[in-house]
This record gives structure tokens, C-alpha cells and sequence, in this order.
């Protein structure tokens, strides 16, 4: 998105309690707590902008990333980067950092970029099957694929009928929506 919510995400935190690291998600993804608090502990509390890059593009992609309190009262702060907030917002998050000389250098990727990718069955660019360090699961578009992804790393107790029912629905959902714009 490029109409500023990031950036004035980033502000609004900054101008609240402090936490020692802050995370942008979208709202299709799947998070894995423990996986992701087991990864954090290994990283320093300042400098830190972490996540998944875009290979040869210089930032990290939006589905998720972390950024250290320094980093998001930084964002916060910054006059430039606030005014200027309706370009592309992930990788003005990285310029912003870059040109503010709060990172320098390879950007930091976790330990294994494999841990964070797309729903398998969305068949789009990082799928992969789940893996038991999973740290975060994107293009959970359907409601039946969040609920999957959830069950598998949260044991629950789901009537299969229910995850049934749920892709049906949503199926017909997709098709009353795709009428709409013919």
C-alpha cells in the first residue's frame, strides 16, 4: 500500500510505551509466537530492521518485518520521511533508515529466510510446505487456508465439516465478487 498507514503506524507507536521491538504485519498472515520470540533472542535491542528481504531490491517485504524501538522513534520522529510517507512504504521504511544512517550495510534476514513464506496452496512466489520453525505463513487470503495454518501450529480440536463449509463459502463468495465487476 502507498497511502501512508505504515509510516503513520511507525509515528503513532513511537509516541507511546516502549517495547524493545515493534512488528509490521499484514492482516493475510499466520504468526508463530514462540518461533518468532526464539529468533528475536538472538538479536542485539538497537539497530535492528529485520525480516524477510526482497532479494536485490534493498528492503524487506511488507508481510512482515521487525524494527528495534530505536528504529521506530526514528521513523517517528523523522520530519523527511513522514512528509514523503505516500510512496511505496516498504521500501521507503528501508530508504528512510538507510538515509538516516540508523542501518548500514546487508539488511538483517532471519536465521532462515525459509521460515517466513506463502500459503502453500497459493501456489505464489515463497510457497512452501509448513516447517516446524515457521515464523510466519503470507497469502492466507481464504478463510480456510488462516484456519489451516492456525491448526497446524495451534492444536485444536475443528470438525473437518466446518473447514468444508468454509472453503465452500468462500468460493461462493469469490464468485459473487467476480460478477460484480462484469
Amino acid at each position: 500500500m502507498d497511502d501512508g498507514k505504515t509510516l503513520d503506524y511507525f509515528h503513532k507507536v513511537a509516541q507511546g510505551q516502549k517495547f524493545d521491538f515493534v512488528m509490521k504485519l499484514d492482516q493475510d498472515v499466520f504468526l508463530h509466537p514462540q518461533n518468532l520470540i526464539h529468533n528475536l533472542l538472538k538479536f542485539p535491542k538497537e539497530k535492528v530492521y529485520l525480516g524477510r528481504e526482497n532479494l536485490g531490491v534493498g528492503f524487506h517485504a511488507g508481510l512482515a518485518y521487525i524494527l528495534s524501538w530505536d528504529l521506530v522513534q526514528f521513523l517517528g520522529q523523522d520530519q523527511h520521511c513522514y512528509e514523503n510517507r505516500h510512496f511505496q512504504e516498504d521500501s521507503l521504511v528501508a530508504y528512510c533508515l538507510r538515509h538516516g544512517k540508523q542501518i548500514e550495510g546487508p539488511l538483517m534476514n532471519f536465521q532462515n529466510i525459509l521460515d517466513i513464506y506463502d500459503e502453500p496452496e497459493s501456489q505464489k512466489g515463497w510457497a512452501h510446505e509448513y516447517t516446524p520453525s515457521t515464523i510466519a505463513i503470507h497469502q492466507l487470503k481464504r478463510q480456510d487456508w488462516f484456519l489451516k495454518a492456525a491448526m497446524h501450529f495451534i492444536p485444536l480440536k475443528v470438525d473437518p465439516a466446518l473447514l468444508q463449509h468454509m472453503a465452500a463459502q468462500n468460493w461462493q463468495d469469490t464468485q459473487e465478487k467476480s460478477q460484480a465487476f462484469r
